[in-house]
């Protein structure tokens, strides 16, 4: 094959993003982040320790409390040293009564 030719084929792959290769999409590219964030909201709380700073939590954190809710216990899932995810069990969002909780709280480590 000539230099042209082995060109042309180099930009065309480079460009098109075509490959024929295994597919690298992960399970989180396939995830309507917008619609699980409006689905979970209310039944978790990022709390915020001994800081005032909004937090910034990426969205992949939607499908961490997704698959670590529990059916009857609370579970809290650290993102950082002052950030942590209040998760609520199933079965108290399941309750007639639930009323969803506050998105954001800022706390103590006092009072933990």
């Amino acid at each position: 094959m000539n230099k042209e030719i082995k060109l042309l084929l180099l930009f065309f792959f480079l460009f098109t993003g075509k490959s024929f290769g295994q597919n690298s999409a992960t399970p989180a590219d396939s995830i309507d982040f917008s619609k699980l964030g409006k689905e979970l909201y209310g039944t978790y709380q990022v709390q915020v320790i001994d800081s005032r700073n909004l937090p910034s939590i990426k969205a992949d954190v939607l499908l961490i409390i997704q698959n670590k809710r529990d059916e009857n216990n609370i579970i809290y899932h650290d993102i950082s040293e002052n950030i942590r995810i209040k998760i609520l069990p199933k079965s108290e969002i399941n309750d007639a009564d639930f009323k969803p909780i506050d998105h954001i709280v800022f706390i103590s480590s006092k009072d933990l």
